[in-house]
């Protein structure tokens, strides 16, 4: 039998160009937005469960009305949680929400308290290309508020990286801490005793709300630009300190509860810078009690 070779040649030419022409098509629609992964820990005592969203952050600040990746805390008691997102460059806020089943570990009693679905603190980094985890908690509730306050303006996003890592570092230093953004391990025990003095606060009714509202009340403190709060100040300053000597050794050793002393002392005399303008709290009003007496702010 003669074989057609001028037929056959073009035929397998044909059939090699749909080939080619459907695998361009196949990769096409298999591809899929880059993503990062981001990890790290919540603790106000380490968390179980609980909702993490990670956002982009607006020029002013805060975060993007919707978030670019969402994920849970573990629930084996580390508070650790692994988050993919919307690849993105720039700052960008972590932020922990209660559920109806989330808890969290409470150092001074040893038991585990409601972290409900109202209830929320944040962490925010100049970037997420980085591979180290970030550690969300009420000091960097703290520092997020900070941001907020002097970014409220409107800034550019190189102006913006610099002030985050500014709040986070003025935060850690009012506390005697080095780093506020990186999980706490067992030897932080200046990070943990901070951590544990603002849970007794709320546990003894000093006070009243959740933790994520006092943060408030000690950024106003600690950051507040009108100089008629120094007494307040000073009144925080002789909480934080009655409150960490009522603990045992064993939470908070002496030398720890020294060293954070000293520096709550210095931060609350400290005059108040005058760029900055005072922030009115969205949060409810609390109270505290300080050697018996009720003030309320």
């Amino acid at each position: 039998m003669k074989c057609n070779w001028k037929r056959y040649t073009n035929g397998v030419l044909l059939a090699s160009m749909l080939l080619a022409m459907l695998g361009c098509g196949s990769d096409n629609d298999s591809a899929a937005p880059a993503t990062g992964t981001i990890t790290g820990n919540a603790i106000k005592g380490p968390l179980r469960g609980g909702v993490v969203e990670i956002y982009k952050m607006t020029d002013k600040g805060v975060e993007d009305t919707t978030p670019i990746g969402t994920g849970v805390v573990s629930t084996d008691g580390t508070g650790s949680y692994t988050v993919k997102f919307t690849a993105t460059t720039g700052p960008v806020i972590i932020k922990v929400k209660g559920s109806a089943t989330a808890t969290y570990l409470d150092e001074v009693t040893n038991t585990q308290k409601s972290f409900s679905a109202t209830d929320s603190f944040r962490a925010v980094v100049p970037d997420v290309t980085a591979t180290t985890p970030v550690a969300v908690t009420p000091l960097t509730e703290i520092a997020a508020q900070q941001l907020a306050t002097l970014a409220a303006a409107g800034v550019s996003q190189e102006v913006l990286a610099a002030t985050i890592a500014t709040v986070n570092k003025d935060v850690a230093a009012k506390f005697g801490l080095t780093d506020i953004t990186l999980p706490p391990t067992a030897a932080d025990v200046n990070y943990l005793a901070v951590l544990t003095t603002i849970s007794k606060i709320v546990n003894d009714n000093l006070a009243s709300g959740s933790i994520t509202a006092l943060t408030y009340t000690i950024n106003n403190i600690l950051k507040n630009a009108v100089s008629t709060e120094l007494a307040t100040r000073t009144t925080f300053a002789k909480l934080l300190n009655d409150t960490m000597a009522a603990l045992p050794t064993t939470l908070i050793p002496a030398t720890v509860a020294a060293a954070i002393k000293a520096n709550v002392d210095d931060a609350v005399k400290t005059a108040p810078p005058t760029t900055t303008t005072p922030t009115t709290p969205t949060t409810p009003n609390l109270s505290v009690t300080v050697s018996g007496q009720v003030s309320n702010r």
